[in-house]
């Protein structure tokens, strides 16, 4: 039996020559899936990989087609902007004027919220602190504070070297110059957690309606949760937390906490 991780369709054609069996498959794959795939057979002994090379497949230019029929197509929105790894898209809330544009290297920029906008700022560069070497490392989240016209805060989520050992923080930066910037040496640590493997790591970060600030964490990388972390209620891992951002530094745990008798546990979890 031929397994794969696709969706397709298939039939086996089976040959014999000389003692030796071959496997003929036909995919229909999506052009999401497009990448190298690895083949194995099972048999009575077990999975065994047969002639496990790599099959590239070529990449094929499709528009989406809904389900009415009609074809979409994209254009750029912001055509004379270039952005290096931009991993999130912000508004100040009830101001359209402005987006902001967090990138992964550590860097936010704000432009004008104009088709021919060309020319952005730096809203704040924590690049000197960031470590985005690991592929899903870096800045990893952005979140005005609902009340950011009146405390100028914003809440910044990333990674950092913390002795050789690559750890999340999310953090409250400040402006100094009335929202135009915000201050790198503002920072105030709410929380960080150090990461065992370099994926895996989460990070966004976002207000909910209830004024509380929800926080995403990974389940500490490598690849199945080889450590059951987010299996694990007393720690971080594989969680939405919630805390409450407003309170005596670093923060509250809200009230209604549903796992207080948890030696480790900090947060509200999520899953």
């Amino acid at each position: 039996e031929l397994e794969h991780e696709c969706q397709s369709t298939y039939e086996d054609e089976l040959e014999e020559e000389d003692g030796n069996v071959t496997y003929q498959e036909t995919f229909t794959v999506l052009v999401n899936d497009l990448g190298d795939f690895n083949f194995y057979i099972n048999n009575a002994c077990g999975i065994e990989a047969v002639n496990a090379a790599a099959v590239a497949l070529p990449a094929v230019a499709s528009a989406a087609v809904p389900l009415d029929g009609a074809a979409i197509t994209t254009e750029p929105a912001f055509p004379a902007l270039i952005f290096v790894r931009p991993i999130a898209m912000k508004q100040v809330e009830g101001d359209a004027s402005c987006w902001f544009v967090a990138e992964q290297p550590g860097r936010v920029i704000a432009f004008e919220n104009v088709s021919d906008a060309s020319v952005p700022s730096t809203f704040i560069d924590i690049s000197d602190r960031v470590d985005d070497g690991p592929n899903e490392a870096g800045l990893l989240g952005m979140a005005f504070h609902p009340n950011f016209t009146n405390n100028l805060q914003v809440f910044l989520s990333y990674t950092g070297d913390n002795g050789g050992q690559l750890t999340s923080y999310v953090s409250r930066f400040t402006s100094n110059d009335g929202g135009a910037t915000l201050d790198p040496n503002s920072e105030e640590v709410l929380l960080s957690l150090l990461q065992p493997f370099g994926n895996h790591n989460g990070g966004n970060i976002a207000f909910g309606p209830d004024g509380y600030l929800y926080i995403g964490f990974g389940d500490g990388g490598s690849g199945n949760d080889p450590g059951a972390r987010a299996q694990n209620t007393t720690n971080l891992y594989g969680a939405m937390l919630r805390i409450d951002g407003d309170a005596e530094a670093p923060y509250a745990i809200p009230d209604d906490y549903p796992f207080a008798q948890n030696a480790l546990s900090l947060c509200d979890h999520g899953f």
